[in-house]
């Protein structure tokens, strides 16, 4: 108890409170719910009688998931509270078993919390096809899947496809399987340190492992580190740069074997001795791999005419080197400043004058740096620069002190882009008029304004506009993106205008988005609410006789759905409205379209058991499917009627239909996602993947590396070429009949 006073009496202090006040609050329940609404304090630390209170365990579970853990044993199977938890990855150890066993609920929790899957019915704990793809995003899952699966050999070995490093997580009985081991170095290059010391010695495994994975040497035997092949193969796969490893973190000096190691890594011979960077040949070599080899040359070789030309036709590096007469030419600098728009400055003085080779130039990168290579007469050149900025290009600090100096030039292109009020005197950041109109090209314009103009409520309600003249909006983050690469937002307003109800009142009007950023006190207000609850916004603070108005409500969900959760009781058992705020989101829908279907949680439990009722969701929203939180998922008789809406019910379907030929092709045709939930029988059935293959090109990626022959390659590459040619089909010698 003392301790527990110590950490609410710093917490009080800090606010300004006394000690004998901080004593006095502890015991103040309204101040404590503040406090935890505040997430100031922990459940954890709160008298035993507080964590039987339901609201502030509420409160405290809103705000971080795990304090459920410390709530009274009362509340810790509260329904309510458990989804509240649940949502940030914490709670499933108390949820109920039909929880624990439904697929969607416990996806979401683990991915959040892997640890959470020890809490999930054994059932889910032991089902590859549930937890392969999840694992594939959390591979520390392995820790806590069933015992038998961990055990499991092909199981991990497929895993580690995909997820080489989880060797650091599976059972210590498997890493010391050689065989398993083997097929593991074999498929992925990774695991060479728990291999036996013959599989160390073993060159042909080394060298496998090498290609996949160039730190596997660090656990070759010591002969095999000074081999040819296996040097040439780590240093390719090392990029050129040194290693800290013993015997072989010395770039060879072997003319032979680095001649080998730059035709497949051109970089490496940055690391070469001095007298292979004179060899022509070797640098050549390099050059015809990658061009920017050449800065890695010698001196004498870099002015090679055929060495030079092939460094710069393929990657744009050696202008510098290159005879007068090709830094004069025009259509040759032209093309390489395509591939390399730095080559600017070793460009002819006449090329450096001219508009269009600059402007070109520009256009290959994001910044304005490259002006600073641009002839003097552009530097001076009104007109220019005005094109320059207007295109977004920052070119300010390389124009001439001249312009820089100039405020009437700068208040002209501030006026005509709204960019440089950053650069100007007081005299024009305190100029309404060019403020407004900067600020109406240029949001973040604002952000240089005079103090005094930053607290004008008409400005700042432009700076805040949507506009469509290059400035783009962002639901996500309140925020508008000039094409200069800086923004204004909410929380760039002028602190006054947060507290001004005039001002939110007419911003609110302008835009409802930014009701989320109001003060509690204004989100309360009834004149701003009567604006923003017309949008979907301020459910939450509207009273009792808004949230059962139907047809309000039904307007409502069908911009934001996820007000269903603020809207009377009986509405949730409104089959319409129910349906409406399952396929809408409001504002997050661009970015997170799967959450939509999370607005099923709001809904009446009869609906959720409604078998006709969940079709109907389904077939609006599949994704929904994930949400259902009953036997259903394991009724054959739902499962089918879902997968004649979806082929997302395969994730449920039992084996008998992920083994049906048929129908497995018709739901790969449909998405490609589909393939993975194809029966381990037909995954290897070549019929089957040559016609998958045939309705779906794009699976080869998830056919088994050693079954993507160069048939099925060629087929799937043909296919593709052919949708993008628009020819009518592929016959059956894989070639495409045009029309």
């Amino acid at each position: 108890m003392k301790r527990k006073k110590i950490v609410f009496s710093i917490i009080l202090l800090s606010l300004g409170f006394s000690s004998l006040s901080a004593d006095l609050i502890y015991k103040n329940r309204d101040t404590l719910l503040q406090l935890v609404k505040l997430n100031s304090v922990s459940l954890k630390d709160v008298d035993s009688i507080y964590k039987q209170d339901r609201e502030i365990v509420m409160e405290a579970v809103k705000r971080r998931g795990d304090f459920l853990e410390y709530a009274d044993e009362s509340l810790k199977h509260d329904p309510e509270l458990v989804k509240i938890a649940l949502r940030s990855g914490y709670g499933l150890q108390y949820a109920s078993e039909e929880m624990r066993k439904n697929r969607g609920v416990v996806r979401g929790v683990i991915l959040q919390n892997p640890e959470s899957l020890r809490y999930a019915d054994i059932s889910l704990r032991k089902d590859k096809r549930f937890l392969s793809p999840l694992i594939q995003q959390r591979v520390e899952l392995i820790k806590y899947i069933d015992f038998s699966l961990q055990l499991d050999r092909e199981f991990m070995l497929k895993l580690s496809k995909n997820k080489p490093y989880f060797l650091n997580f599976i059972d210590s009985e498997l890493k010391k399987d050689p065989s398993f081991i083997r097929s593991v170095i074999e498929e992925t290059g990774y695991g060479l340190e728990y291999a036996t010391k013959e599989q160390q010695s073993d060159r042909d495994l080394v060298l496998t492992a090498i290609k996949k994975n160039r730190n596997a040497i660090m656990y070759a035997d010591g002969s095999l580190q000074k081999d040819r092949a296996i040097l040439v193969e780590y240093w390719v796969g090392n990029a050129g740069y040194r290693s800290t490893y013993a015997s072989y973190s010395r770039f060879p000096d072997d003319r032979e074997i680095v001649l080998d190691i730059v035709k497949k890594r051109g970089s490496a011979l940055a690391n070469a001795n001095k007298k292979l960077k004179k060899d022509r040949e070797v640098v050549l070599e390099a050059v015809k791999q990658d061009g920017l080899a050449l800065q890695y040359a010698d001196y004498s070789l870099r002015t090679d005419p055929e060495i030079l030309m092939i460094a710069l036709k393929s990657r744009g590096y050696g202008l510098e080197y290159a005879d007068a007469n090709l830094t004069k030419d025009r259509e040759f600098v032209s093309s390489v400043l395509k591939l390399n728009s730095h080559a600017l400055q070793y460009a002819d003085r006449s090329l450096r004058a001219d508009k269009e080779i600059v402007f070109d130039a520009l256009k290959g990168v994001y910044s304005g740096e490259i002006f600073k290579y641009a002839d003097r007469s552009l530097k001076k050149d009104r007109e220019f620069i005005f094109k320059l900025i207007k295109n977004g290009k920052m070119v300010w600090p390389y124009i001439d002190c001249s312009l820089k100096e100039d405020m009437s030039f700068l208040a002209s292109l501030i006026k005509e882009t709204g960019y440089g009020l950053q650069y100007a005197d007081r005299n024009l950041t305190s100029d309404r008029e060019l403020v407004l109109s900067a600020v109406k090209l240029n949001p973040s314009a604002l952000l240089y304004a005079d103090s005094s103009l930053r607290r004008d409520k008409n400005i700042t309600l432009e700076a805040l506009n949507d506009h469509s003249n290059g400035v783009y909006y962002s639901d996500y983050s309140t925020s508008y993106y000039s094409p200069y690469g800086s923004s204004f937002s909410y929380f760039d307003i002028d602190e006054s205008l947060k507290n001004d109800k005039e001002f939110l009142l007419a911003l609110v009007k302008q835009s409802a988005k930014f009701f989320p950023f109001l003060d509690d006190k204004f989100k309360r207000d009834r004149d701003i609410l009567s604006v923003v609850l017309k949008e979907g916004y301020g459910m939450k603070y509207a009273d009792k006789n808004i949230t059962k108005d139907r047809d309000f409500v039904l307007s409502i969900v069908k911009k934001r759905g996820d007000v269903l959760q603020y809207v009377d009781e009986e509405l949730k058992k409104d089959r319409e409205i129910v349906l409406e705020a399952v396929g809408n989101m409001g504002d997050y829908l661009y970015y997170y379209p799967q959450q939509n279907s999370y607005n099923l949680e709001y809904a009446d439990q009869s609906l959720k058991e409604d078998r006709e009722f969940l079709l109907s969701v389904i077939k609006k929203n599949p994704n929904t499917l994930d949400y259902i939180y009953n036997n259903l998922l394991g009724d054959r008789a739902f499962i089918s009627a879902v997968l004649k809406e979806t082929w997302r019910g395969l994730k449920y379907a039992d084996a008998n239909t992920t083994k049906d030929k048929e129908l497995m092709i018709k739901f790969i045709k449909q998405n490609r996602e589909s393939f993975s939930y194809a029966d381990d029988s037909l995954k290897k059935d070549r019929s089957f993947l040559l016609e998958a293959i045939r309705v779906n090109p794009y699976i080869l990626d998830e056919i088994d590396p050693s079954l993507q022959d160069d048939e099925l390659k060629a087929l799937a590459k043909e296919i593709i070429k052919s949708r993008r040619d628009g020819c009518k089909e592929v016959n059956v010698t894989s070639h495409c009949v045009y029309e």
